[in-house]
This record gives C-alpha cells, sequence and structure tokens, in this order.
C-alpha cells in the first residue's frame, strides 16, 4: 500500500497594525483589507485559507451600516452552517452593540414564524418572509440582517416561492439589502452560479452598485478560475483579496498563528477499507485523548465506516454529521463526542466546535478527496487556531487519494501551506462545474424572472427590460444569436402548457381558458405532424381551415385530455429547469432505524428512497406503523421502511419503459436529442423492490436525459467528474427494445449542455 508522510508548516497571518473597531483583539491583515476593499469597489471576494476568520471579515462592514434600509442579506449553501452564522453574527452583534436584528430563515423556521398580522392563523411561508423582511424591525427601528440559503434566494428572486408572493419576495431581494455576503462561493456549480450572476447583473444594470451604494462580498478558499472571467464580463468593480497579492508594506506586519502544523499521511487506497483493516489509525488518537473527524464523499462509505468502528468498541465515542441525521443529533456531535464521521457537509465552512478547548477543536481529520477543492476543504477541518490559547500542538491527517499526487511530493519533507495547496491542485485537478450549461440553457432559466419583471413595468420602460436582457447575453454566451422576443415566446409557452394543467386540476373551462387550449391545440397538432412527417403539409393547411379544426378539435372533451398529456410532457423539463437544486426527482422515505444504522440516539429518520434501494435491506411499513414504532408521522415522505441489515454489495438500480404505441425511430426522434420528460418509468425489481415502489413513476411526467449506449463512455466520464449517476433503461417498442442510460431530474440540462460541447469538439477536429 503506497503511503507518504510530509509535514505542513503552521500557518501564520499578519495582523493589522491598527484596531479601529475597538475589537477584543485587533483584527488580521486581510480582514482589515477586506473592510477597506468594500469601500471602493462593487464587489470583493475573500480567498484565504479555511480557519482564518472570513466570516468576521466580511462583519466588519457592519459598523458602517447605520442608515436606513441598511439590511444586510448573509447566504450560506447549508441549514447547518446557517445555523452556525446566525449564533456567530448574532454574538458579534450583541458583543459591539450594533443595531441589527439577526433573523435565521429557512423553511423549517418560517413555518414556526408567528405572523405580524394574523397570529395564530396558518399562512404561507413566502408571506411570513415578506413580514420578517418589511415589518419586523418596525417597532425598534432596526436594520435586519437575514441569514439564509440559497435555495430561498433563488425561490424569491426568479419568482418562484408563490404566484400570490412572487411580486412581493422580488421586490424586496432586489431592492431591500444594502450588503450581500455570500459564503463558500465555490461550492456552487455553474447552474447555480449563472443564478448570482444574475443578481449581480440587476444590480449591476439598475444602479443598485454606483446609485444605492449596494456591495457584495464572496468568501471562498477555493475560488475557480471562470468565475472572474464572468465578473468581468459583467464589469463589475471588484477586488481579490488574497494572500498572492499582499501590499509589501505588509511584510513588517506581526504575525499570529491561525493553523497548527499538520503530520500528513497520504493513502493511494479507499478509506474504509484502510480503517477497516487498520482501525488503529484513529483508535490510537482517540486513546491518546486527541479528538478528531473522518469524512467522506460518499453516504455508503461513512455507515461503512461507522459499521466497521464500532465493532472496536468506539460506540459511545463517534458523532455523525450527514444528511439523514437529525438537527439535534448534528448539533450534538461536535460538542459531545470525540469522533465525527461526517459527509460534505463539513467541507463548506462547518466549525466543529468544542466547550472550553485551549488547542485546536479537531486534532486529526481523516478523509478521501477526488479533487483538488475537496482536498484543500478536508484538510482544512483540523488545526485551526484562530482565538486559542494553546498552538503548541500538532495535528494529524490521513489522506486517501487517487492520482499522480504521490509523483509530486517527497517522502518526509515539508511543505509551505499555499505551495502544498497549488501542488494539490494542480495534481488532482478541479471537478467540471459544467460552465457549458451558462452559454446555452442559463439564458433561459434567467429569462423566467426578466419576463415576469417585464410585466411588472410601465410601457415606457420595458425597453429597459430588453437591455438587462442584451447584458445577460453578452455575459452567458457572448456568441449566442438568441433574441428577447424568442425567448419570451417560449416562457408564454410554458405558461400556456402550465395554465392548461391547472385548468384540468381545478375542473375550469372558461373562454380564458380555452383561448389557451386552442394554442395547445395547435402545437399539439403540428408536433403529431412533425412525428408523422406530414409537418410541410401542416405548415400549408390555410389558417382559416386550421383555425376551424383547432376549435372542433378543442370543444370534443376527449381531446382535451390528450391535450393536458401533452402540456404536462412539454411543461415538466421546463419546470424542473427552474430549480437551484435536482430537488424534482427526489422520493422521500421515513425509515424506522432500530439498528441504528443512521443514527446513535434516534432511531428514525427519512432520506431519499433510491439510496435505500441500493444500500440496505428493509420492510415497507405502513404510515399508522411507522407512527407506532417512532412517535414520528414522517408527514412528507412517500414511503416508510424498517431497516433490516445493511447489504453486503450495493444494488444496481436500473428502470423500464414501455413505449410499444410507437416504433423505436419515433421515440428515438421525440426523447433522445434533448432533455424531455417520459410518464411511465418503473424501477426494474429483480424481485427486491415492492410492487408499489417500482411503479411510483409511473404515474407522472419525470424529467430525464437519454443517451444511447453507444455514447455511454463520454457520458461516464462527464458523470465522474461530478460523482452524478445514470441508470440503465429498457425501452420496449413495437418493433423490439433498446437498451439506454438515462440522468434524472434538472442534472438533464447540466449533462446535455457538457455532451453538446462534447460533440462540437469532435466535429472541429474531424
Amino acid at each position: 500500500m503506497p503511503e507518504i508522510t510530509v509535514t505542513l508548516n503552521a500557518g501564520y497571518e499578519k495582523i493589522n497594525p491598527s484596531n479601529e473597531f475597538g475589537l477584543k483583539y485587533p483584527p488580521l491583515y486581510h480582514q482589515q483589507r477586506t473592510y477597506d476593499e468594500l469601500k471602493d469597489n462593487d464587489l470583493v471576494i475573500n480567498t484565504y485559507n479555511t480557519g482564518t476568520g472570513k466570516t468576521q471579515a466580511s462583519l466588519l462592514r457592519l459598523f458602517d451600516l447605520k442608515g436606513d434600509n441598511e439590511n444586510v442579506l448573509f447566504i450560506a449553501p447549508t441549514n447547518e452552517l446557517i445555523r452556525q452564522h446566525t449564533d456567530d453574527i448574532r454574538e458579534f452583534v450583541q458583543e459591539h452593540d450594533l443595531s441589527f436584528n439577526v433573523s435565521e430563515i429557512t423553511g423549517k423556521t418560517l413555518r414556526e414564524f408567528e405572523t405580524a398580522f394574523d397570529p395564530g392563523y396558518t399562512v404561507r411561508n413566502p408571506r411570513k418572509l415578506h413580514e420578517i423582511i418589511n415589518f419586523s424591525n418596525s417597532s425598534n427601528k432596526k436594520n435586519q440582517i437575514i441569514v439564509t440559503n440559497p435555495d430561498i434566494f433563488y425561490l424569491c428572486f426568479f419568482c418562484r416561492y408563490s404566484d400570490t408572493d412572487s411580486a412581493n419576495l422580488f421586490q424586496d431581494f432586489l431592492v431591500k439589502f444594502n450588503y450581500i455576503v455570500i459564503d463558500e462561493f465555490h461550492y456552487y456549480d455553474a447552474k447555480q452560479f449563472a443564478n448570482f450572476l444574475m443578481f449581480f447583473i440587476f444590480s449591476k444594470e439598475y444602479g443598485y452598485f454606483n446609485g444605492a451604494g449596494r456591495k457584495i462580498c464572496l468568501l471562498s478558499a477555493t475560488p475557480d478560475e471562470e468565475m472572474f472571467r464572468y465578473l468581468d464580463r459583467i464589469d463589475l468593480k471588484y477586488k481579490l483579496v488574497s494572500p498572492d497579492n499582499e501590499p509589501d508594506k505588509s511584510d513588517s506586519y506581526e504575525n499570529v498563528q491561525t493553523l497548527s502544523e499538520i503530520e500528513l499521511n497520504i493513502h493511494s487506497n479507499k478509506i474504509h477499507d484502510s480503517l477497516k483493516t487498520r482501525p488503529e489509525l484513529v483508535t490510537e488518537l482517540l486513546i491518546s485523548g486527541k479528538e478528531g473527524a473522518i469524512i467522506s464523499s460518499s453516504l455508503r462509505t461513512i455507515t461503512d465506516i461507522n459499521h466497521g468502528l464500532k465493532k472496536t468498541g468506539l460506540n459511545k465515542k463517534i458523532g455523525l454529521i450527514t444528511g439523514a441525521v437529525s438537527s439535534k443529533e448534528r448539533s450534538d456531535a461536535t460538542l459531545i463526542y470525540p469522533l465525527v464521521l461526517a459527509t460534505p457537509t463539513v467541507d463548506i465552512g462547518y466549525n466543529f466546535k468544542k466547550v472550553e478547548k485551549k488547542s485546536q477543536n479537531i486534532d486529526f481529520v481523516c478523509f478521501d478527496a477526488l479533487y483538488g477543492s475537496e482536498f484543500t476543504q478536508r484538510i482544512g477541518r483540523a488545526g485551526r487556531l484562530l482565538g486559542k490559547e494553546d498552538t503548541s500542538q500538532k495535528s494529524i491527517g490521513h489522506a486517501f487519494i487517487q492520482g499522480n499526487l504521490f509523483s509530486q511530493l517527497q517522502d518526509g519533507n515539508s511543505y509551505d501551506r499555499q505551495e502544498f495547496t497549488n501542488l494539490v491542485k494542480a495534481s488532482l485537478g478541479e471537478d467540471n462545474r459544467f460552465y457549458n450549461y451558462i452559454q446555452s440553457y442559463a439564458i433561459l432559466e434567467a429569462f423566467y424572472p426578466l419576463y415576469h419583471h417585464l410585466k411588472r413595468v410601465s410601457e415606457d420602460y420595458q425597453y429597459r427590460v430588453k437591455e438587462v436582457y442584451d447584458k445577460i447575453r453578452q455575459v452567458y454566451a457572448p456568441e449566442s444569436e438568441t433574441t428577447f422576443d424568442e425567448l419570451k415566446k417560449r416562457i408564454q409557452w410554458h405558461l400556456k402548457y402550465e395554465n392548461v394543467i391547472k385548468a384540468h386540476e381545478q375542473n375550469r373551462y372558461d373562454k380564458f381558458i380555452q383561448r389557451d387550449q386552442e394554442s395547445v391545440a395547435w402545437s399539439y397538432i403540428r408536433h403529431q405532424c412533425w412525428i408523422n412527417g406530414t409537418l410541410e403539409q401542416f405548415e400549408k393547411t390555410p389558417s382559416e381551415q386550421l383555425n376551424a379544426a383547432i376549435k372542433d378539435f378543442v370543444r370534443n372533451r376527449s381531446n382535451r385530455e390528450y391535450l393536458v398529456e401533452y402540456s404536462q410532457q412539454k411543461f415538466t423539463p421546463i419546470n424542473s429547469l427552474f430549480s437551484f437544486r435536482n430537488s424534482n426527482v427526489g422520493i422521500r422515505c421515513a425509515i424506522y432505524d432500530p439498528n441504528h444504522f443512521f443514527q446513535y440516539n434516534s432511531n428514525y429518520t427519512e432520506y431519499d428512497l433510491f439510496h435505500i434501494l441500493m444500500y440496505y435491506d428493509f420492510k415497507k411499513i405502513t404510515k399508522e406503523q411507522y407512527h407506532e414504532f417512532t412517535g414520528d408521522w414522517g408527514n412528507f415522505c412517500d414511503f416508510y421502511v424498517r431497516i433490516d441489515q445493511r447489504k453486503e454489495s450495493s444494488a444496481k438500480l436500473a428502470f423500464e419503459y414501455n413505449a410499444d404505441a410507437i416504433d423505436k425511430d419515433s421515440f428515438e426522434k421525440q426523447h433522445c436529442w434533448e432533455p424531455t420528460a417520459l410518464k411511465g418509468l418503473r424501477l426494474n425489481s429483480n424481485g427486491i423492490i415492492p410492487n408499489k415502489m417500482q411503479n411510483f413513476l409511473t404515474n407522472k411526467y419525470v424529467t430525464c436525459l437519454l443517451s444511447k449506449m453507444k455514447n455511454r463512455h463520454v457520458l461516464n466520464n462527464i458523470l465522474d467528474t461530478k460523482r452524478l449517476i445514470s441508470y440503465p433503461l429498457s425501452v420496449t417498442f413495437n418493433d423490439g427494445h433498446e437498451d439506454y442510460k438515462i440522468i434524472l431530474g434538472s442534472q438533464a440540462y447540466l449533462i446535455h449542455a457538457e455532451l453538446q460541447e462534447k460533440y462540437k469538439e469532435r466535429m472541429n477536429t474531424e
């Protein structure tokens, strides 16, 4: 087993020579630089190492926000991190007697919020959020600091939260916040990054930087180089605050130690295999009184390690931080247990808090990493010393990697932190952020809120909306020739399909919906002609004759059923495009876990059904049985199961689809060249999945991308860069059957954009 040991030198940061804010300790120099640069720039990016106080660097600007309506929006990528930031920001505000209300805003906290105008009544979450932003400070005249997740930001700014509240919330997020902090900016893929670019463009084009003095602070220890290219296109005045561009005048400044020295052992095999055969890598450290964490990208790997370490007698010493663990157990994990097992939830800024520990909170860390950014984030969890009394203790690291990093390092050598970070980045590379999405589908996604904004402004100002679109196109895809009117028509068609679907659900039929039904009938008939090869005949049909035929078609109730199906098929994939995360396919499963595979204290949790099907043997139970066993109802879940044991080897999920009403060529013509939607997908059980689970997706349209098996190698290379999954799909036609690969949900758009680019590259080289 190849293994080398190197030393990462202790990390130091310069102390600012002055303390104009009267802080307990003078600010670090990079914190002062961030504050100073925000005065002179629209946007500042702090890229200092994990554990060196980037969050406090962003908070220094709060000292300047004393005017009316100088509210703050702080965005963090996970709810766990939101809780930490809310506590830290509230403590900062109280310690320095700053005039702010600090509010933690998640779906859960909104559900618990009592409305200002209707106490005791059930009110929509979007309306509650509007009240918090606008009215909760009316009595004490304090400005707001809203700490929230990017999902809520997206729902509000992209007009996706609710039809009733969309205009108010769009206005709130566009106008109400003078200062915006986005934490862990490197975390987001290109689809999510484009959403923030949209906000930056709006702020620039409508004068919120120059006119209203808006400032944005991005925090990221591992920024992507592509980010700067897009910021340059927006023409923002921005500044990078980095260890690489510190002014020479700071060379004489006093230093303070922020990171301990780390003895880093680098292994080439898999982490769970190593800890299974050599548990002493962890147990000996715990016996010596050290506290640490094990981090893996895979929940399956964490559960395997957990299962193995239990056998060594560590039951009472392990806490868990995963998506399947309750918020209470995640909070208790670092406070109570000396060893924490975690998935990437802790990569993004998470601070392993310990009660009154004088040295670093985490003495050792074991982790796997596929890419340079993962490696940098995870090694940065250990040895954080900022604000600690004892800075003399060395930390230990065990990294499990693949790639050529071994050839770049010399066993026994010592490395400066920045030097080592550069070696890791060059050797392991970066994951695919799917930037081709920005050049393709991101323009349509961005046009959705732009279209709604267009409807709200007077006719005299609609030209400004078109100018904003031109800027979006120039930033996202300068070579694109897609026009404003083309995208306007696409969104209008999307809304027509939605209206037809809603009218059917509400059993509504009036002259307004009839107009949309006739439009959809025109599209449906044209689509059928395209499939049948008679499109030219359709195009030549006189308009009067065609309109009469469409009206006759719509009058027939059974034909209207066809229009609803067609509308659902067309509406579903575009609707999936307007999703911040790939959450439109997940099937929520309530889990009764008497053997504590997922948590130590609680015997129930909720998680994605596909994960359960792949990794556990289970028995399906009723909702009532689940409540009897756990006391919980799992009200937002689709299935209820009792976990019996872990599978020795993971099951392979596959899908089946019956298209025997048409032939293979017709099917591929409709579904194989871009993201589509299929109704009738069925899980291939192999005898292990209950029928209800097999058929759960059969009665609804599911967004997906189909790839022919001959293209699977190109597809797999793309998927591997982001650990995304495709599933085998077997399709039966009236002239045979064929096997495909299927990608589910909004990820279909990310993958399709990458495949299109690969195709262009191949055509250019042939």
